[in-house]
């Protein structure tokens, strides 16, 4: 087997440019230095310089990158965490009302229901008590923005 020279050289037996004598290869100690530094010691010299201040520049520059995008993945999560937290809390505020509700409502159908014949009157009466609450309630959240359904109702509606 043959050495292989990584060469140029075709298969055809024609010299490649990696064939070529190596003017260097008479050094025997010094085959660990880069052979750019033997050619041209200024110019290896520079490139080392160069290499080493733009990687430090690059290592730098994904450091400060880095630290801002956790910052503004951080600024980022805040309005979710709010968003959450204000979820929990309409859920609990929705899972009371909804109690609530519910409890009015069993009460209010043990009421009807025991009412025997006059169960249609107690309806009536049951359905415009709660249309009066509502209404109230609703006159109680005029001033966190729905002054304007309210006063829409107060024109339609006489009391």
């Amino acid at each position: 087997m043959s050495p292989d020279t990584g060469g140029d050289g075709g298969s055809d037996g024609s010299v490649g440019w990696d064939d070529l004598p190596d003017p260097l290869s008479s050094l025997s100690g010094v085959k660990s230095l880069p052979k750019k530094l033997l050619t041209d010691p200024r110019l290896y010299i520079i490139g080392v310089i160069v290499e080493y201040v733009a990687g430090g520049i690059t290592r730098l520059l994904g450091a400060l990158i880095g630290s801002l995008q956790e910052a503004l993945f951080l600024l980022g999560s805040i309005p979710t965490t709010i968003g959450e937290a204000l979820l929990e809390a309409g859920a609990l505020a929705g899972g009371v009302s909804l109690t609530a509700i519910g409890v009015l409502g069993d009460v209010l159908a043990g009421l009807v229901a025991s009412a025997g014949p006059a169960s249609p009157l107690v309806m009536a009466a049951v359905a415009a008590g709660l249309l009066y609450a509502t209404f109230e309630l609703a006159a109680m959240l005029a001033p966190l923005g729905t002054g304007r359904l309210v006063d829409g109702l107060r024109r339609v509606l006489p009391w």
